[in-house]
């Protein structure tokens, strides 16, 4: 978690920075890649809420080849679904009180 600031993306993409340097492996030199989705507290009524809207984030940063992208809830309509990544998870769109584990 990252406190409260106007831009996370600045804190994210140093940490992906690191992440991406070049490892040596042998004779090979191997170059790590990351993406990240970012999501903030506000509005999310749970966790399971906050990592499908960091998920939707962060399968925009694939798909847009971009290191992060920032939840927007225009992601949620932008979604496309495939066998390896289903439209958000009906259970992670709901509250944790109304819909037990």
């Amino acid at each position: 978690m990252l406190p409260d600031q106007e831009d996370p993306t600045g804190t994210i993409s140093a940490v992906l920075a690191l992440l991406a340097e070049p490892v040596r492996l042998g004779a090979a030199t191997l170059r790590p890649y990351a993406s990240a989705g970012v999501t903030t507290i506000g509005g999310a009524a749970s966790w399971r809420r906050l990592l499908g809207q960091a998920d939707a984030a962060l399968y925009r940063a694939k798909h847009t080849h971009t290191s992060v992208a920032v939840y927007d809830p225009q992601l949620d309509s932008d979604i496309t679904e495939t066998p390896a990544r289903p439209r958000t998870r009906r259970r992670d769109r709901h509250d944790d009180a109304s819909h037990p584990t």
